[in-house]
């Protein structure tokens, strides 16, 4: 799970520097980027519960 935080953070920190203090768009761009994060660490985890390894082999 700390591979998805540090992953996150670093994608926070692009989209807070590339739209460079434009809050009209930052509440957008949050959703869109934090998404897919939460929806591929949730089914991650699913799975890790489930075989007992993070290998992808099943």
């Amino acid at each position: 799970m700390g591979i998805y935080l540090c992953v996150t953070l670093l994608g926070l920190d692009l989209i807070a520097y590339l739209l460079g203090g434009n809050t009209a768009v930052i509440g957008v761009a949050l959703v869109a980027f934090l998404v897919p994060v939460v929806i591929m660490s949730s089914y991650t985890l699913t799975h890790i519960e489930k075989d007992g390894t993070p290998s992808a082999h099943h």
